[in-house]
């Protein structure tokens, strides 16, 4: 490898920080073994362990097989941002990891995050959309539609349980207020009112009485009337 780069100081310092301390970054190349591509990442996990992630290296092991991926080489911890950025670009040049089609990079790596996007970029991004199977295509597609109805389920179960507690709130309330009114009428009234109404209701039940007696009377004429016609008869 050789320590020359096509990026300018001032490219550099665009990805620079004046604070060049660095949480501990690898550097890795993946490989996935059955189709031999390589992908070159970075990562703060755990560098064996870690698959990658790039969206088109992460779209191949899934079509292929994410237990095929194998290291092929991890660097020391980085805790330079200056350093890594670099050696990152410099190893991004050499191998010319996004134009080579041995390599599933859509930007250059720079150990910090995202690269420049180029024109390369762009037509592997678009690669990697159509190289989908009309399986993975029909599948991402019922998965869009699963969640959509499953939002518009639970938003309606929502406004169902919001309107049915505002009517629970409002007949509350409605009672309370017939409560309190017939409470505060009740109140103010006068001994005056209070005795008529009660006047009132005494009549009103002396006058059920008397219609109830004279019923009463009257059917008692009507079946001594039927009897005695009964005897004229025998």
């Amino acid at each position: 490898m050789t320590s020359k780069t096509i990026y300018t100081n001032q490219e550099l310092k665009i990805f620079r920080n004046e604070d060049a301390i660095l949480t501990p970054t690898y550097l890795y190349v993946k490989q996935h073994s059955i189709t031999k591509k390589k992908y070159f990442g970075k990562t703060i996990q755990d560098p064996i362990k870690y698959l990658g992630s790039g969206k088109y290296w992460k779209s191949h092991i899934k079509k292929h097989g994410p237990e095929h991926v194998i290291n092929l080489w991890v660097s020391e911890p980085f805790t330079d941002k200056n350093l890594i950025q670099e050696f990152a670009l410099m190893v991004s040049e050499e191998y010319d990891i996004v134009k080579s089609e041995d390599w599933l990079n859509l930007n250059p790596e720079n150990g910090l995050g995202c690269g420049p996007i180029t024109q390369k970029s762009k037509e592997k991004q678009l690669l990697s959309k159509n190289s989908r199977t009309p399986e993975q295509k029909a599948a991402t597609k019922l998965k869009r539609k699963s969640t959509e109805d499953r939002k518009s389920t639970e938003e309606k179960q929502a406004q169902q349980e919001k309107t049915r507690a505002t009517k629970n709130a409002r007949t509350s309330e409605e009672k309370q207020a017939s409560i309190d009114k017939m409470k505060a009428t009740k109140a103010t009234r006068t001994p005056e009112q209070k005795q008529a109404t009660k006047e009132k209701k005494l009549a009103t039940e002396n006058a059920k009485s008397l219609e109830e007696m004279k019923l009463i009377q009257e059917k008692r004429f009507a079946t001594k009337a039927k009897n005695n016609n009964i005897k004229s008869l025998q």
